[in-house]
């Protein structure tokens, strides 16, 4: 696939995860809505621990971190070199970070 012809995000977009600060943004009250409910739907769709989730578009691996510590093997990654952010300090053993091309 020749990745020169496919949308490519927006400036703001690319500079909001190099500032590495979307785990806060989920950790503020206007972040918390859709952390709640991002985890509530990943609850009631996955298969139960230990079960193998691929985190695609992961950013700092806030849900691979939360799913793993709750027992899923968990591999975050991001489509595109840059948007993986920074990589959360306290995800579990259970989580691998890579970036998928």
């Amino acid at each position: 696939m020749d990745l020169d012809n496919s949308p490519q995000p927006p400036r703001e977009v690319l500079a909001h995860y190099a500032r590495g600060q979307e785990d806060e943004r989920l950790e503020r009250e206007e972040g918390k809505l859709e952390s709640c409910r991002t985890e509530e739907l990943l609850l009631r769709h996955l298969p139960a621990p230990p079960a193998v989730v691929l985190d695609v578009g992961g950013g700092t691996g806030q849900y691979a971190t939360w799913l793993g510590a709750r027992g899923y093997r968990v591999s975050a990654g991001a489509t595109r070199a840059g948007l993986t952010g920074q990589p959360n300090k306290s995800m579990p053993s259970s989580c691998s970070d890579r970036c998928i091309t």
